[in-house]
């Protein structure tokens, strides 16, 4: 092999080597929908699509001095982002330590709410009892029957010693019977009828009260039945009742763990979130830290069998980081256009592409 030939071979590899050392390499989360994913072997999702925009007004050509780095783990990102081995890095590290510029005026690109899901209850007739057995029941029950009790009283001492059916009974059974006659409620009017005007006005007041006690029951029950079962959302998110239990997350995202570690309950990681529904559903653990995003993007079959909350235990802050590394120009333009981009742009569009939640998205 001649000397020209050898040295053409040289300057080839060369060159192939700075171009690898020039290539900007961007890392991304290829299952964190719909953020960023790998779809067909390319990295897409909100970010990713956000990011082409902007390199594409600096440099047209800009693929050629692109690399997509995937990886599956948050922590694998922040690692390599640390040790200078990528430029920039796509996703939520708001809880990490690392030194990056501050890109976009430290705007959000897109804040996810984390709820809290669990599974519904079906309730058997036990279940059923001790959800009406609150505390407004038994409010209505107790009044009631110190107004029955009361009014039982007033109709003895004025009727006993009158009474057709009451005078020669003794007290026991003369009291019973007004008893009998306050609580049985519409059938006393055909087995009772008073003979003093004291105690006329006072079965009449009793009739209207009577009514008034039966509805407010009534309602109580029903009403708490009816919301038990069409209510699809926790409505009060009650902490003390989560703490110190276990609740799941995709152990990918080590910032959902911080969150449920911030309200004194166990996190408990799995692979994917397929793991994690199927863990309520099959009761292995009974609640799960997931973003609004993913529930509402995740077509799981039976995610109708499920409630969530209303109240967020946490926000996901999705943002674009960029390495020290890069010269102060670069920079400087990339933050530049990429306010420009998202000014020009209509974010709610480009974000209702990949989630039914793009009211999330930074509408600058």
């Amino acid at each position: 092999m001649s000397k020209r030939t050898i040295a053409f071979f040289f300057v080839l590899l060369l060159s192939q080597f700075v171009c690898a050392q020039d290539k900007i390499r961007i890392g991304y989360i290829t299952h964190d929908q719909p953020i960023s994913f790998e779809n067909n072997q390319k990295a897409d999702g909100i970010m990713p699509d956000l990011i082409r925009k902007v390199l594409f007004k600096i440099d047209p050509n800009y693929e050629k001095t692109v690399s997509w780095v995937p990886f599956n783990d948050e922590l694998v990102g922040e690692e390599q982002f640390k040790n200078n081995q990528l430029d920039f890095l796509l996703g939520e590290y708001s809880n990490a330590d690392i030194n990056s510029h501050d890109i976009g005026v430290g705007i959000s690109i897109y804040d996810d709410p984390i709820l809290l899901v669990a599974k519904k209850k079906h309730l058997s007739m036990g279940g059923l009892f001790h959800l009406i057995w609150n505390d407004l029941l038994k409010k209505a029950l107790s009044y009631s029957l110190g107004l029955i009790i009361l009014f039982t009283v007033i109709i003895y001492i004025l009727e006993s010693k009158k009474h057709p059916q009451m005078k020669d009974c003794t007290r026991r059974e003369a009291f019973s019977f007004t008893f009998f006659t306050i609580t049985a409620c519409f059938l006393r009017d055909l087995v009772y009828e008073p003979v003093t005007n004291a105690a006329r006005f006072f079965y009449g007041a009793w009739m209207i009260i009577s009514l008034f006690l039966v509805t407010v029951i009534t309602s109580v029950v029903t009403s708490t039945i009816i919301l038990s079962s069409t209510d699809k959302t926790l409505r009060s998110l009650d902490l003390e009742k989560i703490k110190n239990q276990e609740v799941a997350y995709v152990s990918a995202h080590h910032s959902h763990k911080v969150l449920i570690n911030n309200i004194d309950a166990n996190a408990h990681g799995y692979k994917s979130i397929k793991e994690v529904f199927s863990s309520i559903m099959t009761e292995s653990i009974y609640y799960a830290a997931i973003p609004e995003s993913v529930i509402h993007s995740y077509n799981y079959k039976n995610i109708d069998k499920f409630v969530i909350s209303e109240s967020p235990i946490g926000y996901e802050s999705y943002k674009i980081l960029i390495s020290p590394k890069l010269k102060a120009e670069y920079i400087n333009q990339f933050n530049s256009v990429l306010v420009d981009v998202m000014l020009e742009e209509n974010m709610y569009r480009l974000c209702s592409k990949y989630t039914d939640t793009p009211n999330h998205c930074n509408i600058v």
